[in-house]
């Protein structure tokens, strides 16, 4: 098991991905910043961690970033993790101001997932240069529940052929794979040509809200409620949301992690939140 006793900055450093990681990584509260990735240099594009066997929680990463320097895209498909497999867990990990570009699949947090996402978040992703993008996840397996009480606020796609509030997909046709008690705040930009607001095919969705004000569609939304952005900022549109833990609400949208320093709304274009954050193991 490996605690981070400080925030880590890696931004001097091009970014190996962890290859198999089967241990704890538990970043106690601390940010650990600038992991970039140039697929140029030949990186695979699996991120942070390529496979994680094991657990990845309690922290923020910051100034997260892939491109591709030579121009063009790859054509490997992106995220923190690449997958996530049975045995892994994902908890109470928040991205924020990450900046995220020309692949031919992007996501946010995890392409392909197996294990559990619980109480993670992303706040103010850009996604540009891509054919399909969704916000926070790529495909899940065909039943179950894998991704629980987890937040994207403020991400913007731009020259992205099609785009999801959420996720891409259940893995095969007939797919009853779902998530709980999520909420999704994006933007669509120039070059954006198919928005849908939750998920692409194959997923179910409960207890799960989604902003078609600021994301322009209620196409996609396979469970999901997409709502207004006053509805979206209401506490009592959160039905089956628990409040105060995992949940946070204080007048902006709502929060996992007790990210309660400063109230975000769509509109604000400002850096990350101050860290070190609130986070409970």
């Amino acid at each position: 098991s490996y605690i981070f006793a400080n925030d880590i900055d890696v931004s001097a450093f091009a970014w190996t991905p962890l290859a198999n990681f089967y241990g704890v990584l538990d970043l106690n509260g601390f940010s650990f910043y600038g992991i970039t990735i140039d697929f140029a240099d030949g990186n695979p594009g699996a991120g942070f961690i390529a496979t994680l066997n094991g657990t990845l929680k309690n922290g923020y990463i910051d100034g997260f970033q892939c491109f591709k320097s030579d121009g063009g895209r790859a054509t490997n498909g992106f995220g923190l993790v690449n997958s996530l497999q049975s045995s892994g867990i994902i908890d109470r990990i928040i991205i924020r101001g990450a900046n995220l570009r020309d692949n031919d699949i992007i996501t946010v947090m995890c392409v392909a997932v197996l294990g559990q996402i619980t109480r993670c978040g992303t706040y103010a992703t850009i996604i540009d240069n891509a054919i399909f993008a969704a916000a926070f996840s790529h495909v899940v397996p065909n039943t179950g529940t894998f991704i629980y009480d987890s937040f994207v606020i403020k991400t913007s796609f731009t020259n992205v052929n099609t785009v999801c509030g959420f996720l891409n997909q259940g893995q095969g046709a007939g797919a009853s794979s779902s998530c709980s008690r999520c909420i999704s705040v994006c933007s669509a930009g120039v070059g954006v040509t198919t928005k849908k607001g939750w998920a692409n095919s194959n997923f179910t969705a409960t207890s799960c809200h989604y902003d078609s004000d600021t994301f322009g569609t209620t196409a996609g939304s396979f469970g999901a409620t997409p709502n207004t952005t006053v509805e979206m900022q209401t506490q009592a549109t959160y039905v089956n949301f628990i409040f105060p833990d995992p949940w946070t609400f204080d007048g902006g949208y709502p929060f996992v992690n007790k990210m309660v320093s400063q109230k975000v709304t769509y509109a604000q274009i400002d850096k990350p939140l101050e860290y070190p954050p609130d986070v409970e193991a």
